[in-house]
């Protein structure tokens, strides 16, 4: 093959692989009232504090139904926060977590322990975001390792 054909295709390739990624999802949500209910699931939120690593988890609902109150917890096990952005993370967005909530009684607050979790009807983002605002997906843009590029608030 011509070698000039060859670095036409490779420069090709570099121009369109990041407009490729920006559409490509990578995870899609997941509605409730589809799931299982026999599974053990919840569904919980994560509330900002006003930084990009805290935040406390509150838990909505489960796989019974939503609760009347939102229960706050300690989250353990896979979490959402260690890979997804913030501003999707920390935006109301709310999670479907796979797992078991415990409490012991000399504990103030419950433990939740996920073993797995999925995003919940619609990923919601902040405004100060310059990612494509997909509802029901996400791409690899939306990634926690692309904050500093993104966001206005994703470096230290």
């Amino acid at each position: 093959m011509n070698p000039k054909k060859i670095k036409k295709r490779i420069i090709l390739f570099v121009i369109f692989l990041p407009i490729i990624l920006t559409v490509l999802p990578i995870r899609f949500t997941k509605n409730p009232e589809n799931i299982n209910k026999k599974r053990e699931f919840y569904i919980a939120s994560c509330i900002s504090e006003g930084t990009t690593d805290g935040g406390v988890w509150i838990v909505l609902g489960s796989n019974n139904g939503m609760f009347e109150d939102e229960i706050y917890v300690d989250f353990k096990g896979k979490n959402p926060k260690s890979i997804l952005s913030y501003d999707i993370t920390d935006s109301e967005t709310e999670f479907i977590i796979y797992g078991k909530l415990t409490k012991e009684d000399d504990e103030e607050f419950y433990t939740l322990n996920s073993r797995r979790w999925e995003i919940s009807n619609e990923v919601k983002r902040d405004d100060y975001s310059c990612r494509i605002p997909f509802k029901h997906f996400i791409t690899v843009y939306d990634l926690k390792w692309l904050d500093f590029l993104l966001t206005d608030k994703g470096y230290d």
